[in-house]
């Protein structure tokens, strides 16, 4: 799930606001120079993310034209479905290597749609 806000900078309320509700903050986030990042309900046991971005940030204009792109295609939602059970399957206990492994993807929707895509580190393996 994504969160935009205005400012980033307001970060510590952001945080208080949703521990209250039951998000747990990720601190060593690796994105965590551009966003803020939460899960829920336990960091072994995760099955809900939400990054909070600010509006205007080039992650979060890539993120929801992502998301754009697969919601006005059908067989782009399918491709990128069967994707994600496959790399679920080829790497069932590394988290990093899935994500690292959809990035192509991703970048080629991005760039199919005309949006740039960020700059972003691997994930360390």
């Amino acid at each position: 799930m994504l969160a935009a806000v205005e400012w980033l900078k307001d970060a510590p309320a952001i945080v208080d606001a949703l521990e209250a509700a039951g998000w747990v903050f990720w601190p060593d986030d690796p994105g965590r120079d551009f966003r803020l990042w939460f899960l829920r309900p336990r960091p072994e046991a995760r099955t809900h993310h939400l990054q909070v971005l600010q509006r205007d940030d080039a992650h979060a204009v890539a993120l929801l034209a992502f998301r754009d792109a697969l919601r006005a295609d059908e067989c782009l939602r399918s491709a990128y479905a069967q994707l994600k059970c496959q790399l679920a399957e080829q790497y069932p206990n590394n988290r990093n290597a899935y994500t690292n492994a959809k990035s192509d993807f991703v970048a080629g929707v991005l760039r199919g749609v005309g949006v740039e895509v960020p700059a972003r580190d691997r994930l360390p393996e």
